[in-house]
């Protein structure tokens, strides 16, 4: 996560600072583009699903990179070519679209090359060895508890005193409702909210 947000940084600044010395990308361009980032971000992050804010900061990050290509005074693009504007939302698009191609296609190799696996630690904790992922959970299968962060699906619940890491089957649980444990794969717990349960 570090490395790609560093990654997306240098990109955003080297997209945006030949635009604003030339007085293509003004502040406000800029605005709209971070604050499409920011709701993006709430919207992975914070808020559950994906809806308007997700929606609404795809819209901003487009506008934000075409309307930075082009002269315009705030919304009026009448400083600007007829159809330029047009051109540069599909270049945006386009350059969207090629680069999740390209990743799809791609990124399995570069995950594989020399120079990335530089960046990563590669140190294996094999079994055989003595490692454990976690320690190993009692049965709690169909045990009630309560959830002690929001599961949205990973969190933390509590059954009998005890705090466990789990996932919500529901994908998306507040905090402070009773669940229950519906099964126990790798040593992780998947719950549901008891309201849900079945009689």
């Amino acid at each position: 996560m570090g490395f790609a947000l560093v990654v997306a940084l240098i990109c955003g600044a080297l997209f945006f600072a030949p635009l604003y010395l030339q007085g293509l990308a003004d502040n406000w361009e800029i605005a709209i583009f971070v604050l499409g980032v920011i709701l993006l971000v709430l919207e992975i992050f914070v808020i559950p699903g994906f809806g308007v804010a997700g929606i609404a900061g795809i819209i901003l990050v487009l506008c934000g990179l075409a309307f930075s290509m082009v002269a315009n005074d705030y919304f009026d693009f009448k400083l600007t070519q007829p159809g330029l504007l047009m051109n540069s939302f599909i270049i945006v698009i386009g350059a969207m679209i090629l680069t999740i191609v390209l990743m799809v296609i791609f990124g399995k190799n570069v995950l594989q090359s020399p120079t990335f696996k530089k960046l990563v630690l590669e140190d294996e904790q094999k079994a055989t060895e003595g490692y454990t992922s976690s320690v190993a959970k009692p049965n709690l299968i169909n045990k009630v508890g309560v959830t002690k962060t929001v599961l949205r699906p990973g969190g933390k619940i509590e059954i009998d005193n005890v705090w466990y890491d789990a996932v919500a089957l529901d994908s998306y649980i507040d905090v402070g409702e009773e669940i229950y444990v519906e099964k126990h794969e790798n040593y992780n717990l998947f719950v549901r909210k008891l309201s849900e349960r079945k009689a």
